[in-house]
């Protein structure tokens, strides 16, 4: 990811990791995984309406833990990779609102799931 997209990133997530609020070890987290070969640049899955920003302790909670990833999916930090996340909220615990976010690392508050 390029350091403006980085930063346009976190911007859109108000500086820090979605569940947490965490705002130094955090990291872009594909909300649909991209598989063992990755995706191309113009995937659906390198889109910002599939990323968030998330502290490096959720970021490997969810990979790890079956909990943790019913959380993560619950809250819309994690999809199913035929999703489309762009259609799927996500929640952002800083400001107890739910999001739907789009492909301008733009976000519009909605009621929810």
């Amino acid at each position: 990811m390029k350091p403006k997209d980085f930063a346009a990133l976190v911007a859109r997530d108000l500086g820090g990791c979605v569940c947490c609020g965490e705002a130094e070890a955090i990291s872009p987290n594909h909300r649909a995984n991209r598989g063992m070969g990755g995706a191309t640049k113009t995937s659906y899955l390198n889109k910002p309406s599939n990323l968030v920003t998330l502290c490096s302790r959720m970021n490997s909670l969810i990979e790890s833990d079956s909990g943790a990833a019913q959380i993560a999916t619950f809250y819309g930090w994690k999809v199913s990779k035929w999703a489309r996340p762009c259609e799927i909220p996500i929640f952002d615990t800083k400001v107890n609102a739910w999001f739907i976010l789009d492909d301008h690392f733009g976000r519009t508050e909605t009621k929810g799931k």
